[in-house]
């Protein structure tokens, strides 16, 4: 669960940074120049994750499979050759947690923007908002995990969501601010604790011997 913690961490300060600005500057100049300091800033994030990425440690199944001599050449064709069924299975598991992330941080505030329900910055405050309850709930189900089945945990979200998605999402339109916050933190659990299940079951989907880059 850690690695999804770590990327959802990054997306909060990509949300959270640029609302700063916003509210630092005034609108000629961030349209003069300010525009380019989140920008500014994420050179130094890059660079931060070139190194980190750079000393990442391997684990020592891999390690054990290097000396062996059991890694295999060509992942990506032995990949596609011998676990396609696995590949689609993880698109689609994926994919829907795209669709939930794309929902909660992207499309419901700037829907409600767009219609007058927030202004700009209460709405970027509200995705970092959901983010951290999407972070706390990561690290709480990807500490739980090993006790439940991830195949019928996400199943339950899935479930879930397609249940709960209208009447939430009437309220988010329809609701008072204290109801829309509600919905908004329903949300961010759901992702949060089907993110941990989803990074526990793709752990274990593919050998290490084609590693995770192969797909």
């Amino acid at each position: 669960a850690l690695p999804m913690t770590a990327a959802m961490v990054g997306v909060a300060l990509g949300s959270l940074i640029p609302a700063l600005v916003e509210l630092s500057f005034s609108n000629a100049e961030l349209m003069q120049w300010a525009w380019r300091i989140p920008f500014l800033i994420s050179i130094f994030i890059a660079l931060l994750g070139f190194i980190m990425r750079r000393q990442l440690i391997e684990t020592p199944v891999f390690k054990k499979l290097k000396n062996d001599h059991q890694i295999i050449s060509n992942p990506v064709r032995y990949s596609l050759t011998t676990k396609l069924k696995e590949i689609i299975k993880v698109a689609f598991i994926v994919a829907f947690g795209g669709v939930i992330n794309y929902l909660i941080i992207i499309y419901i505030p700037a829907f409600l923007t767009n219609q007058g329900e927030l202004i700009l910055t209460h709405a970027t405050f509200l995705s970092f908002t959901s983010l951290i309850v999407v972070i706390i709930s990561i690290l709480i189900v990807g500490k739980l995990i090993n006790t439940w089945n991830r195949k019928i945990l996400m199943l339950s979200i899935i479930i879930i969501t397609l249940v709960f998605s209208w009447p939430l999402s009437h309220l988010l339109l329809n609701g008072t601010a204290y109801q829309m916050i509600l919905s908004f933190v329903f949300f961010s659990i759901i992702e949060g604790a089907y993110f941990g299940a989803m990074m526990a079951y793709l752990a274990e989907v593919f050998p290490a011997k084609i590693r995770y880059t192969s797909m």
